[in-house]
């Protein structure tokens, strides 16, 4: 009974422990140049970006969106040909890729000018073997050495600039005593805390050393080493997490019989292993190279150990369950044969098949073994890997290692070769499931210091391309050998904004060669250099741009996002256009009032709104609103006893945008702060159970979050219960609007600056606060959710909110109405939340004043005839004091017509006084 609950407890903490650490399902693209934008797809992920540690082999990437699901990250420089690592900072657990992502680049090859002559660093004697990452976190790959003699390692920090490889680009070693006869090492994040830990095996010590990493950017350090007991002779170590429990364990291979592996039991700043667990190997296998891969494709790390005594490779099946390494969590060994006497090997898909083949050394077979994995799910037989076909190498193979050096997305073969004191790269032709005579091309040599051991590629000065280090055992040196640069990458930025209708203007710079512009096709653009001006855009378009010279690079794509503009206002005038000097009129847009409501903390100012069936949300909805506020625990709006808390500065967080859930008791907050005393744009969307904030339209940060429902007020704000009644807005407020609907990010962004319909769907209330007066707001929605005035919240008109903001120029006046005294044109422009704007003009003219016509006897007597009097030709104003006598027919045409005392008219005179026209 006691045995059935024990394996009980252990399932259960198994699945727990499964459904914590993250898992890796899949991520796109799967290969690109550096600085390509990969969206890794799981689960598990911290959905705060900055508490997510990604890693693409040897360099941290910069991750800019994060989920729970989704992550968003930039292939960082210095990636290299290992699996993407993700760890959640918040529980120290990792998830891992099953392949790497492929770093490719244009205009790449292998030729003897590929790589630059040798420059060589000092190590010490005898150095073995290496590992390569960036340990102190600068963005740059590191150098760690294991010296066999000298009994430490030496850690060569990059200071490389981009381009350069000479005698400073790395500071001068770092030797940290180790146990007895240091042979081998690995490199990565052993418990958890984001940094690269070293691991290293002590032969002749029977132990492996594991110092954990504390450096800082730009200065590297290593706490006291931590030693745990191995077998005799360790040679090999490999880190992989092999009982998927999100925690990186070490694999040992050794002189003797078996195999070892420890299971991984450390915390953030805390290195802790179980006891070793032995798998037994062959008798006389002397194994000095270890390594793991998912060589038959059933989700697990199996592991591969060469037996150099026996010239064969051993794959042992992973058969853990999860969170747990016992006896029987691998397969007993399958032994494949290799040429004489392996030294090591290499793991990569060679040929192209999604399939992880191997690359044997042969020290004293001067060759190469590459074995084609033929494996199918869940079995590793003698079927698994097909015949080993070996190449010829230089004298003493002594490792291979598997990478693409020109960037054609294959991957390429290096041999180390001991006795010729040179690396060779055999360049990758192969096609899918064939590895023959024609799968590499015919090798180049390099001349590295005498007697080369091993080597590691990746980019070690930041040019994106690969750079060799080789380790010596006999010169006590590293010599790295640079990658031509011949073009690179533009610079250019990847992703830009125009309005439609509008050009956009995108610009690039070349380190080398010539900026040329390309369509969506690849057809060249007849427009070279620097910036590149579109046509006018209707739509969101892409284009393509590169650097040129003797050689291209790869493209780079631009993405042009066009967005809407609003539409345009629409203008009238209180009167005439054209008027008198002196005179004026009014131009009004259709915008109407805009006022905006001030809440003042210290005299508990905040609205009630009676309880509705409509207030009550569940799974979806979305709050948003404009705020100018001070001070902390500033409520924007509650609902009955915190079942839907909106905040500012709660718990004076850094003004951070918080809101609360009430069935944990626990606030969650934006991932950016809200600026105080500025109008700042605010909403929360609810989606299922995740939370997002936005701040002026941009997306800061995600939380899990369960909504309540009661039949208590809305109070807005003010917190609600009674034994509170605090924490109210101090500050003004506008347009705050409740949705029971998720709203999308683009409406967010295409609404935030304008009001919207009242009958929008999904709109359950909706505070224009434009009624400028009273002491009640009304629920423009017509759901009836009303507020009404707790002390006196005190109106601001007009409000000083970008809502419907008219500016007209000249003169940048921000109101939805002008008074205009002088003749021009004048503009009223409305912009949105993706800063668009659309302008409508009117032209106001003024005329001069007309001088008086005075009529006065008896000059303007008349007596016969037909005559018309005009003041002007804008008809001023006739003061008649005549008198008009006889037949005559006298019209008097003016603005207005002044008749004196005294006047006299006989029959026949017209009077006219017309509109228009000064006085």
């Amino acid at each position: 009974m006691k045995k059935n609950i024990y394996l009980f407890l252990v399932i259960l903490l198994s699945l727990q422990i499964q459904a914590q650490r993250p898992n890796i399902t899949y991520f796109s693209p799967t290969s690109g140049p550096i600085g390509s934008t990969v969206t890794i797809t799981g689960t598990n992920f911290n959905s705060t970006a900055i508490q997510n540690v990604v890693y693409f082999g040897a360099t941290k990437a910069t991750v800019s969106v994060a989920s729970s699901t989704s992550l968003t990250v930039t292939v960082p420089v210095g990636a290299t040909n290992q699996p993407i690592s993700v760890l959640n900072t918040s529980n120290g657990l990792f998830g891992y890729a099953v392949k790497p992502f492929h770093v490719t680049f244009t205009g790449g090859s292998v030729a003897s000018s590929t790589f630059e002559t040798k420059v060589d660093f000092g190590a010490n004697t005898e150095s073995l073997n290496m590992a390569t990452g960036d340990l102190d976190g600068d963005g740059k790959t590191d150098m760690v050495t294991v010296n066999f003699s000298a009994g430490n390692i030496s850690i060569l920090r990059n200071t490389s600039t981009a381009g350069t490889i000479n005698s400073g680009s790395f500071a001068s070693k770092i030797d940290i005593s180790t146990g007895t006869n240091p042979r081998g090492i690995a490199i990565g994040d052993v418990d958890g805390d984001g940094k690269l830990d070293l691991v290293v095996t002590n032969f002749n010590s029977s132990t492996i050393s594991i110092l954990r990493n504390t450096s800082s950017i730009g200065f590297i350090s290593f706490a006291t080493k931590v030693d745990f007991a191995t077998n005799t002779g360790p040679r090999s170590v490999c880190i992989a997490d092999f009982d998927s429990d999100g925690k990186p364990d070490l694999a040992i291979a050794h002189s003797n019989i078996n195999m070892s592996v420890f299971k991984n039991t450390s915390t953030s700043g805390s290195i802790s292993f179980n006891a070793k667990v032995d798998f037994g190997l062959t008798a006389g296998n002397n194994s000095t190279y270890i390594g793991s891969a998912d060589f038959d494709g059933d989700g697990k790390l199996d592991i591969a150990v060469n037996n150099n005594g026996l010239s064969t490779v051993s794959i042992l099946r992973n058969t853990t369950t999860s969170g747990t390494i016992d006896a029987s969590s691998f397969a007993a060994k399958v032994d494949f044969n290799t040429g004489a006497l392996p030294f090591g090997f290499s793991i990569g898909d060679i040929d192209g098949d999604n399939k992880a083949d191997l690359a044997v050394a042969n020290f004293t077979g001067n060759s190469m073994s590459i074995l084609r994995n033929t494996a199918t799910s869940g079995t590793i037989d003698a079927n698994s890997f097909a015949a080993k076909f070996d190449i010829a190498t230089g004298t003493s193979c002594s490792a291979t290692n598997l990478a693409d050096i020109d960037g054609d997305g294959k991957l390429d073969l290096l041999a180390v070769n001991l006795g010729t004191n040179t690396v060779s790269i055999y360049r990758n032709t192969a096609t899918s499931g064939i590895i023959d005579a024609g799968s590499f091309a015919a090798k180049v040599d390099f001349t590295t210091a005498t007697g080369p051991r091993f080597v590691c590629i990746g980019d070690l000065d930041g040019d994106n391309r690969p750079d060799l280090a080789v380790t010596t055992q006999t010169s006590n040196v590293v010599s790295v050998l640079r990658y031509v640069e011949v073009i690179s990458i533009p610079t250019v930025a990847t992703t830009q904004t125009t309005c439609i209708g509008n050009t956009a203007s995108l610009s690039a710079t070349c380190a080398v060669g010539t900026v040329n512009w390309y369509d969506y096709l690849g057809v060249a653009i007849p427009f070279v250099g620097s910036p590149f001006v579109t046509p006018v855009l209707t739509a969101n378009s892409l284009y393509k741009v590169r650097c040129e010279g003797l050689t291209t690079s790869a493209f780079v794509d631009v993405w042009v996002t066009v967005n809407p503009k609003p539409t345009a206002p629409t203008i009238t005038a209180s009167g005439p256009t054209t008027f008198c000097s002196g005179g004026s009129v009014t131009l009004n847009s259709n915008m109407g009032n805009n006022n905006a409501l001030n809440f003042a903390k210290v005299n508990s100012q905040y609205i009630t709104v009676p309880h509705s069936a409509s207030l009550n949300l569940t799974t979806s909805f979305t709050m948003e609103a404009w705020v100018n506020y001070s001070g902390s625990n500033v409520t924007i709006l509650d609902k009955g006893n915190y079942n839907y808390l909106w905040s500012l500065n709660t718990n004076g967080n850094g003004n951070k945008m918080g809101f609360y859930e009430l069935s944990t008791g626990t606030w969650k907050y934006s991932n950016d702060p809200v600026p105080q005393n500025t109008w700042t744009h605010v909403a929360i969307i609810l989606t299922g159970n995740t939370i997002f904030f936005f701040i002026n339209g941009l997306p800061s940060g995600a939380a899990s979050m369960t909504i309540s429902q009661d039949n208590q007020p809305l109070n807005i704000g003010r917190q609600q219960p009674t034994f509170c009644a605090c924490n109210h807005f101090n500050g003004t407020m506008d347009e705050l609007r409740i949705w029971n609907v998720a709203r999308t990010y683009e409406e967010i962004i295409d609404h935030k600056n304008k009001t919207v319909p009242t009958n929008s769907a999904g709109l359950i209330a909706y505070y224009k606060f434009d009624e400028g007066t009273g002491t009640t707001t009304a629920d423009a929605s017509g759901n009836g959710n009303n507020g009404t005035f707790v002390n006196n919240p005190t109106w601001q008109v007009p409000a000083t909110s970008p809502v419907n903001q008219i500016v007209w120029s000249p003169g940048g006046a921000i109101t939805p109405s002008l008074t205009i005294t002088s003749a021009g044109t004048y503009t009223a422009t409305l912009t949105n939340g993706y800063g668009c704007s659309s302008s409508t003009s009117i032209t106001v003219n003024t005329g001069s004043n007309a001088a008086l016509v005075n009529l006065t006897s008896p000059t303007d007597d008349y007596s016969s005839g037909t005559t018309l009097k005009t003041a002007s030709s804008v008809n001023g104003k006739i003061t008649a004091t005549n008198k008009v006598t006889g037949t005559v027919k006298v019209d008097y045409r003016a603005k207005s017509v002044e008749l004196n005392a005294g006047f006299r008219a006989d029959g026949g005179t017209v009077f006219s006084a017309a509109i228009g026209g000064c006085n």
